[in-house]
């Protein structure tokens, strides 16, 4: 605790140097369980003249930070050691440069850590204004999820109107959030695959076609099912392919699947990132581009323009209902250890918000 002089030289105003923040268990196997929030954690400062310091309400889950729980995604040098990737509440203080927040602006913003506790300081262009007319809880949905999808389909994917796009994970936070942006900037066909049971949600999204992953076709899981799809279509094949699995012969096929010069752009292992053996010989008549993508590594210029392009574009869509966040559940963070194990799981169907008490 320290204190500084009010105006008034009688009086003090007493202000906390420590804060609450969700703690990885030392010494314990790395799973949900070794979750917890702890006090005493040292609250960041403003030290900037760019920064922001947010008291944060709401959070949410990332696949990423099941990574770095497990000790496989560190932060970026200089970030917060807390998991997190985004938050959600209102202004405390500003730096001497900041002109466009406030004390008081209630604000979401993309953090490369510390998502997971009370305060977290930020680059003035990584903070986004709430969308009027959706609540507090959908906001804190959308910083991660929607800025990945938007990055990989425009900044990376080379996305444009008339494009068919394959996104797999369909169904997954940054799957839903690329059906709706595509869908809403044009693209003629938008193909996902997911489980079996979630096909009804990426299909709600404004999927045309939804293939359910557990069933082959051709000895494919996917490929044999696009190509006929999309047959007679002009582009022979799908423009740009977000694909989260990588392994299990996803990115076999998602060549197979690829238009003439499309790109395949990869977001996450979740089926492993390694093959014994691949040939790659089928991407070149294709000229396929294979990119591999991270935003929470970005300079803080990139993710500022990569938000303020994303605000331009999505910010009037979600304010008309165009475009909406999906919310699996909202919890309380003290709940951490299950949120995790939810998505952990795969029985969640877009974001898992938490509520920072």
């Amino acid at each position: 605790i320290g204190f500084c002089l009010n105006r008034n030289p009688n009086t003090f105003r007493f202000f906390s140097t420590s804060m609450k923040a969700v703690q990885v268990k030392e010494g314990v196997e790395k799973d949900h369980a070794c979750l917890y929030v702890a006090e005493g954690v040292p609250k960041p400062e403003v030290t900037r003249g760019c920064d922001v310091l947010i008291r944060i309400t709401h959070t949410a889950i990332n696949r990423a930070d099941i990574m770095q729980r497990k000790g496989m995604y560190p932060p970026p040098a200089g970030a917060s050691s807390v998991i997190g990737l985004e938050c959600c509440g209102e202004v405390e203080e500003v730096g001497a440069d900041v002109k466009k927040w406030k004390k008081g602006d209630k604000v979401t913003a993309l953090v490369p850590g510390g998502g997971y506790s009370q305060y977290n300081c930020v680059h003035e262009g990584s903070v986004m204004p709430l969308v009027p007319g959706l609540s507090v809880e959908q906001n804190a949905a959308i910083p991660e999820v929607y800025l990945t999808a938007f990055q990989v389909l425009w900044l990376q994917g080379g996305f444009q109107k008339g494009h068919n796009v394959l996104i797999h994970a369909g169904a997954s936070g940054v799957g839903l959030a690329a059906v709706q942006l595509a869908k809403a900037a044009g693209a003629v066909e938008i193909i996902t695959t997911c489980s079996s049971g979630k096909v009804h949600l990426c299909k709600e999204a404004g999927a045309t076609l939804c293939i359910a992953r557990d069933t082959k076709v051709d000895d494919t899981v996917f490929a044999a099912e696009v190509k006929e799809y999309l047959k007679d279509s002009p582009n022979k094949g799908v423009n740009v392919v977000i694909d989260p699995v990588f392994g299990n012969g996803y990115l076999e096929e998602d060549v197979q699947a690829l238009s003439v010069d499309g790109t395949i752009v990869v977001i996450g292992f979740m089926g492993g990132p390694q093959y014994e053996k691949i040939n790659f010989r089928s991407f070149f008549p294709k000229r396929a581009r294979l990119v591999f993508s991270a935003l929470r590594s970005q300079s803080e210029e990139y993710k500022a323009n990569l938000i303020s392009k994303f605000m331009e574009f999505a910010h009037p869509k979600f304010a008309d209902g165009t475009i909406k966040p999906n919310i699996h559940k909202v919890m309380s963070w003290n709940d951490i250890a299950e949120a995790h194990r939810i998505v952990e799981s795969n029985e969640s169907a877009g974001k898992v918000v938490l509520q920072v008490d």
